[in-house]
Order: C-alpha cells, then structure tokens, then sequence
C-alpha cells in the first residue's frame, strides 16, 4: 500500500496496489496495444477498465433512464406530429369550405 499526501490541500489519498498473476499473453498483448492506440499506459488502461467494471450497475442503470427518456420524447415527438397534421387537415378543408361557400 502506498501513502501519498496532497499537501495543497491537506487531504490524504491512499492508493492500493493490486498484483495479477498468470496473465494470458493474448490478452496482455491486446491491452499494450489498446493503451499504446490511446496514448496511455498499461497501468492507466487498466484501471480504467477496473473503474468501468466497477460502475457497470450505475452506468446500465443510466442507460436505461437515458432509453426511456429517449422513449418518452419520441412518443411525444409522434403525438405532436400527429395532433399538427390533424390541424392542418383542418384549415385545409375550412378553407375548401370557404371557397365553396364564396362560389356559391
């Protein structure tokens, strides 16, 4: 465990070290060249794929709200479309209606 102390502001940050052995050479080699692509380290891309494994409920629970609110505007979306061609065809046969009259 390493201590590192952040002395601006006087708040103490304790980072863990985490050791993993038997690493396939596949998937090592698959996470050199994903970090080498990002400009990043090794140790960076992993803990970045440790953060997102971590947050996975939050980030599908977040999906989802983001699907139902997507969901809920197209429908509102469709029903103003609707309700806006329903008012067109209005004023199109009051005007049709209109003329006639004025023929007559």
């Amino acid at each position: 465990m390493a201590l590192f102390l952040l002395l601006k502001r006087r708040v103490v940050a304790i980072s863990k070290t985490i050791y993993i052995r038997n690493v396939d050479s596949g998937v090592l080699a698959k996470i050199d060249e994903l970090a080498k692509q990002k400009g990043i380290s090794r140790n960076k891309l992993v803990n970045i794929i440790l953060e997102n494994f971590a947050f996975t409920d939050k980030i599908k629970e977040t999906e989802s709200k983001y699907s139902g609110l997507v969901e809920t505007t197209t429908d509102a979306i469709n029903n103003v479309t609707l309700a806006l061609q329903q008012l067109q065809q209005l004023v199109i046969n009051t005007d049709i209606d209109n003329r006639k009259e004025n023929v007559l």
